[in-house]
């Protein structure tokens, strides 16, 4: 009761009329957030600037398709018209266009939902990660070490 944005919510779901269909859950125990992501027809993760793509990952981890904000991050984890949808930031009309054709598609959800996982599986895990990480470091170390002894 004391979220403002919550309170922001209930109210432009009210004035939308969907108000019945709006279920804020609050913040939910790490243990239930695959449990709530599978619940979900399709997963918005809309930031207006550049942002963790966590949620994404996850939703496309649990096989639900994902519209995402085309910035940052987002333009790697979710492949457009793959393994979901990305729309210009703050343009709410290209949002509604994307989640209304997901959610009048349980074909094309099902489908980005499965290329999402399988690009999670494939990209994503600590085995890919891990390695992608140390290679950075070492790169970005090995370059300090040739400017170093130039420029002594």
């Amino acid at each position: 009761p004391d979220d403002a944005d919550a309170a922001r919510v209930r109210e432009c779901a009210a004035r939308c009329g969907v108000a019945d269909r709006v279920h804020l859950t609050g913040p939910a125990d790490r243990d239930d957030v695959a449990a709530l992501l599978r619940s979900a027809d399709v997963v918005a993760c809309v930031p207006w600037y550049e942002a963790c793509d966590g949620v994404a990952l996850e939703a496309m981890a649990c096989g639900r398709p994902v519209v995402g904000s085309d910035v940052g991050g987002m333009r790697d984890t979710v492949v457009d018209q793959v393994t979901g949808v990305l729309v210009p930031p703050r343009r709410p009309d290209a949002l509604a266009t994307a989640l209304r054709e997901l959610l009048g598609s349980t074909t094309l959800a099902a489908a980005y939902g499965i290329a999402g996982r399988d690009r999670v599986l494939a990209r994503y895990g600590w085995d890919q990660v891990g390695p992608a990480t140390e290679r950075v470091y070492t790169e970005v170390v090995a370059a300090r070490s040739r400017v170093a002894t130039a420029n002594p």
